[in-house]
């Protein structure tokens, strides 16, 4: 497996110390942050998606409100921990790589992927991009969403978080940025079209989609982008 076992083991030390069916074990510190979020991502959603995919879905409760009798949600992590909360909290979970997704071409219609990017490199977000692209039905999408490491707020936020972190001995999580425009690139290349971009910070109930603007610099903590892969050209 390709896994990134580092992201693997600071995730794990995430619920121990904070539970199976709390936000805080996927990596949001507040709860309040996490329900605003998940809000706006289920808003997202495509309503007519009967197989929809959580990749890197932790304790699986991003996903968890999605499930109906009509529609396959199920998530796939690589942590063992993480699978079993996930199947704990109702929601069917595949063990498997994010970088080898252990699942048939076109065989997904709506990918979901949360706080994953900030510890991936930009050679790991291409290749996260193009399995995503193997796994989706033309015309499938995904909605990623992923920390805005740039933004003032989220800088002094995350510096303030460390800090008490390593007082108390416990790991820092890296900050890798991936701005919009090298995604936009990068799904491009994969054969996307990218449908909605925007900005927010939750603890406000703030959201834009001016993704450059001077608010989303200072207090655009979150990055949320929905692309969708193309069709094949139909016959002349």
């Amino acid at each position: 497996m390709r896994a990134d076992r580092r992201t693997d083991a600071l995730y794990a030390a995430m619920r121990g110390r904070f539970g199976a069916t709390r936000a805080r074990a996927n990596g949001y510190r507040y709860e309040a942050y996490f329900r605003r979020e998940q809000a706006v991502l289920l808003a997202l959603t495509d309503a007519d998606a009967r197989v929809v995919l959580d990749v890197a879905c932790g304790s699986g409760l991003m996903v968890q409100p999605l499930r109906a009798a009509d529609r396959l949600v199920f998530g796939v992590d690589f942590n063992a921990a993480a699978c079993a909360d996930a199947a704990a909290n109702g929601v069917p979970v595949v063990r498997g790589d994010a970088f080898a997704l252990p699942l048939a071409a076109a065989s997904v219609e709506q990918i979901v992927n949360c706080q994953f990017f900030n510890q991936q490199s930009a050679a790991g977000v291409a290749s996260f991009v193009d399995e995503v692209a193997r796994v989706l039905v033309p015309g499938g999408s995904v909605i990623l969403v992923w920390r805005n490491a740039d933004a003032l707020i989220h800088r002094v936020a995350h510096a303030c978080l460390t800090f008490i972190d390593r007082l108390h001995g416990l790991p820092a999580f890296p900050q890798e940025t991936h701005r919009f425009s090298e995604l936009r690139q990068v799904l491009t290349a994969a054969g996307f079209a990218i449908e909605h971009e925007e900005v927010s910070c939750p603890p406000l109930a703030w959201r834009s989609t001016a993704v450059a603007g001077w608010a989303a610099r200072v207090i655009g903590a979150s990055c949320i982008m929905v692309a969708r892969k193309s069709r094949p050209a139909a016959p002349p």
